[in-house]
């Protein structure tokens, strides 16, 4: 199962969006708007000062490679189960640039 999968399945499971809800936000957006901080960091918003995530979840996460210094082999990582907070579109406003 995929992280946006697992997220979906989270938001409707807990009343966040009804499964209407989410398919026809999915279809129109390609996503839910629900996003760890980093998340929406990287879509160019901040999270409101004094806002708590609305929901955490358990989702898949990549270790980066890793090189031996002495051996020279190469790790490509792994994937693990961590959890992460989410927050939604009303917890965020844009970043405004000066």
């Amino acid at each position: 199962m995929t992280n946006a999968e697992i997220i979906t399945r989270t938001a409707i499971a807990s009343g966040l969006f009804s499964e209407a809800e989410a398919m026809a936000i999915i279809q129109q957006n390609g996503e839910l708007p629900l996003h760890t901080f980093q998340g929406w960091k990287a879509r160019g918003f901040q999270v409101k000062k004094g806002e708590k995530s609305t929901i955490r979840i358990t989702i898949w996460k990549h270790s980066g490679r890793k090189v031996d210094k002495e051996t020279g082999e190469e790790d490509a990582g792994h994937h693990f189960m961590k959890n992460a907070c989410f927050f939604t579109a009303s917890q965020v406003e844009e970043v405004k640039t000066a």
